[in-house]
């Protein structure tokens, strides 16, 4: 991509309860995420839109599995406005979302 071309990203409000955590970390105990999960909490994953590749906030791959995290949210409300909001705003990148009762995907639009 030619310097000229970059386009600088907008930024996305953060919400407060957002915590991004490893699928995977063998240091927590419990080290997987299913049983980290909290009722009432939800979790969204990123992934680019065409592959469906698990991708960083940037959009980039992800180099390895043991880098792949999701982002758990304490409302669903925040869950879906922060997904929302940087599918609008990244266009390359689509959020699914999970929890007990409900599945998510934002796109752009």
């Amino acid at each position: 991509m030619a310097a000229d071309s970059f386009q600088t990203l907008p930024t996305i409000i953060r919400p407060s309860s957002m915590q991004e955590i490893l699928l995977y970390d063998p240091k927590r105990v419990p080290a997987g995420w299913m049983a980290v999960i909290r009722p009432g909490q939800y979790a969204a994953f990123l992934s680019d839109v065409d592959t469906s590749a698990p991708v960083s906030h940037d959009g980039t791959q992800m180099s390895s599995a043991g880098e792949y995290f999701c982002l758990m949210f304490d409302s669903l409300p925040e869950a879906q406005g922060y997904s929302t909001a940087t599918a609008d705003t990244r266009s390359s990148l689509e959020l699914a979302g999970v929890c007990p009762d409900a599945y998510w995907l934002a796109v752009a639009s």
